[in-house]
């Protein structure tokens, strides 16, 4: 996506990246502030409605402006980096990869328009590798006591089940008797 590019056009020092189908809008806090999508031009807030904020109402409304051709050159694009730096990251099946972006400071993009974070992108494979590692092993940890306490919920729950089905056993033997004693 020719992220920066777009950024000039719209005249927003807010960072404009790429995600999913859609052109978002960042702010220090949520990444997809405002969103736009590609295909169907439909924009959308994540505070619901419509911005009060008057810079970010001049952003919706340039990005509403923008015509089919518009929004697929910006996004079938990338930037051209003069003094290009590379980072690297890894991607969700733990393949290496490299990006290209013209600043470390957040909030910044690569070239191809994917909002860089300081636990996404790294300046070596080596931090990266770091990083992915550690996260990778907390995952792990974290999700081998999910399933421990999971297994541990079954167990108590097929114990109440089965104690429920044998009341109804007795319970039902119970009415026999009464009944059988009733005639």
């Amino acid at each position: 996506m020719k992220a920066r590019e777009l950024q000039k056009y719209l005249g927003t020092p807010r960072a404009v990246h790429a995600k999913e189908g859609f052109i978002c809008i960042a702010s220090a806090y949520i990444n997809n502030l405002v969103s736009l999508n590609v295909d169907t031009g439909h924009l959308s807030y994540a505070l619901g409605g419509r911005p009060k904020d008057t810079e970010l109402e001049k952003i919706c409304k340039g990005l509403e402006s923008l015509t089919k051709e518009q929004r697929n050159y910006f996004w079938n694009g990338s930037d051209e980096i003069s003094k290009p730096i590379t980072l690297y990251y890894a991607d969700d099946q733990g393949d290496i990869k490299t990006a290209i972006t013209d600043s470390l400071d957040f909030p910044n993009v690569t070239d191809d328009g994917i909002l860089i974070y300081s636990n996404t992108h790294f300046e070596s494979e080596k931090e990266l590798l770091d990083y992915e590692i550690n996260n990778a092993k907390l995952a792990i940890k974290w999700l081998n006591q999910s399933v421990s306490e999971k297994y541990k919920a079954l167990m108590e729950s097929r114990k109440l089940l089965s104690d429920h089905k044998y009341k109804i056993y007795k319970l039902e033997l119970s009415l026999i008797e009464v009944i059988e004693n009733a005639k």
